[in-house]
Order: structure tokens, then C-alpha cells, then sequence
């Protein structure tokens, strides 16, 4: 499935999933005026559909509303080249601003899942102590899956 990361955080949060809340920023107008509503610090994230946002330098944190101005600006319309974009990279359209933390609870359920290929099916299969996942993460899970296995840690 391609889907931005602030678009998987809509699917989640219809389904009761808590996740931080976020804006997302199509165009450098925009950017100003997101800036004035954050709460702050705040994460700048590139919503490109590859992984290694982070290590290529489409991920920050900025503690200022003018660090934060900054970093968008610097980051929305950046090429960014990570392992899966190969050296042309991508350009980044859309940046998402995260003001909150996520859930520790979320974190640790996270943390501890597995998902393996169904080689029958086109599902995944989920693989993660149950005492760790909340009744909201079962259900989404769920959503998606083919079927669940649960351990002991």
C-alpha cells in the first residue's frame, strides 16, 4: 500500500487509534501561517514515499516558531535522495508539522509487533504480545491483516 505517513495517521485516527495530531503543508505560502497555530517543539517531516526521511535530511525538530519556519522552507521542494530513491531522489510536495508526542502505550506496542508475508494470501501477518496492544490497535490490526499470532515476551 503507497500512502504518506499523514494519511496512514487519518486511517488510524477514524478507527479510534490515537496518534499525534498534525498539519500538513502543500505549498511555502502556507507555511507562515501553519507556523503561527503549532505547538511547539514541533517535528518537520517530508512526506515522500520512501523510507530514510530521516537520515536524508527530510526529518527535524525545530523548539522555535522560527527554527520551524526555517526548517519547512528548507525542507518542502527539497530533493530528497535516501536508499530507496536511488541518487535522482524525490521531491518533496508535502511536509506534515508534528506537534505531539506519541503514546508511550503506542511506542511499546509497536516496538514489540512483527509483520511477516502471507506467501497465500496478499495480507500480512501480525506477530506481537498481546498485554502490549490496546483493544484500538487490535482493531486496526485487524483491519489489515490476515491473521494474528500473539507471544509471550
Amino acid at each position: 500500500m503507497k500512502i504518506h505517513e499523514y494519511q496512514a495517521k487519518e486511517l488510524f485516527r477514524k478507527v479510534g487509534i490515537p496518534v499525534p495530531d498534525g498539519q500538513v503543508c502543500h505549498k511555502r505560502e502556507e507555511i507562515p501561517s501553519l507556523v503561527a497555530t503549532l505547538n511547539l517543539p514541533v517535528a518537520i517531516k517530508a512526506q515522500i514515499l520512501a523510507g530514510g526521511r530521516g537520515k536524508g535530511g527530510g526529518v527535524a525538530l525545530a523548539k522555535t516558531a522560527e527554527e520551524a519556519q526555517a526548517v519547512a522552507e528548507r525542507i518542502l521542494g527539497m530533493r530528497l535522495v535516501t536508499l530507496q530513491t536511488g541518487d535522482q531522489g524525490t521531491e518533496v510536495r508535502t511536509i506534515l508539522f508534528v506537534s505531539e508526542t506519541c503514546p508511550v502505550s503506542m511506542v511499546k506496542a509497536i516496538s514489540k509487533a512483527r509483520s511477516l508475508a502471507d506467501q497465500q494470501t496478499p495480507l500480512p501477518i501480525i506477530i506481537a504480545p498481546q498485554e502490549k496492544l490496546s483493544k484500538n490497535h487490535l482493531a486496526m490490526a485487524r483491519m489489515f491483516t490476515g491473521e494474528m499470532f500473539f507471544i509471550d515476551e
